[in-house]
């Protein structure tokens, strides 16, 4: 599994944030300072969602769950990431439990933490279910500019083109599972354009608010927003492309 790494610049730096009472507090009481930490990072593993996988462990997995040609798949979605431009992982392990409007505010900076989202009414807002999802890291150009017919063809042509499984590439994903892949792959890379090609780019979901439009994410600054300003089916934005990717269901 591909995690963050400590540093130490990272480390110093927050203790430099620290009032000199509190580095005494640590330096008279080293064991109740380690506890403390040390019930943080359980905290922090009981609350990391998304998990990303290099192609030979995505492979491993695939195996172990007994789907259909494990190194073929993660091989075209290899080759489709790096024909778009794309690096780095392509698939990614999402544990269950992890909603739109609570926890993802906690992975990474929300625009207005999404208050604006608590109040309303979404479908297909259910929380994650425990999947293996492989998605290609970067949102494929042609996707851009064109409705939500004309996404879904782009989609199906790739499918058969790249020989994927018949339900990849069939959906553009619950906005829970799009905003947790794009603030992860960040914090993972440091690169917030990085899937989306320019920061002030869109991705539609499939999570809609109650008068029938898709929400969008992208980024606002450092801050990922969410939002529903008009997404109509029908609607061709040259600034919103949609995600590739294929979700299995782990124990299924």
């Amino acid at each position: 599994m591909i995690l963050q790494k400590p540093t130490w610049s990272g480390v110093t730096a927050a203790i430099k944030g620290l009032s000199d009472e509190e580095r005494l507090a640590i330096q008279e009481h080293p064991g109740r300072f380690k506890a403390a930490v040390a019930e943080l990072a359980r905290w922090v593993r009981e609350n990391t969602f998304f998990i990303w996988l290099n192609d030979r462990e995505a492979i491993t997995k695939r195996e172990e769950l007994g789907l259909e040609r494990p190194k073929e798949v993660v091989q075209a979605y290899r080759a489709l990431t790096i024909r778009e431009g794309g690096s780095g992982p392509a698939a990614l392990l999402v544990k269950a439990g992890c909603t739109l409007k609570r926890h993802i505010p906690q992975i990474g900076l929300c625009y207005k933490g999404w208050s604006f989202l608590q109040e309303l009414n979404l479908k297909n807002d259910a929380p994650t279910q425990a999947t293996l999802v492989h998605v290609v890291p970067r949102v494929p150009m042609k996707s851009f500019g064109q409705d939500v017919n004309g996404q879904q063809e782009l989609l199906a042509s790739l499918r058969q083109e790249f020989s994927l499984p018949a339900h990849h590439f069939s959906t553009f994903a619950p906005a829970v599972t799009g905003a947790g892949i794009l603030l992860s792959h960040a914090r993972l890379t440091g690169d917030k354009g990085a899937i989306l090609r320019k920061q002030k780019n869109y991705v539609r979901t499939d999570t809609l608010h109650c008068n029938g439009w898709r929400l969008l994410l992208s980024y606002y600054g450092d801050m990922l927003a969410c939002e529903e300003w008009g997404d109509c089916d029908d609607l061709c934005d040259e600034d919103v492309g949609c995600f590739a990717l294929g979700v299995e269901t782990l124990g299924a």
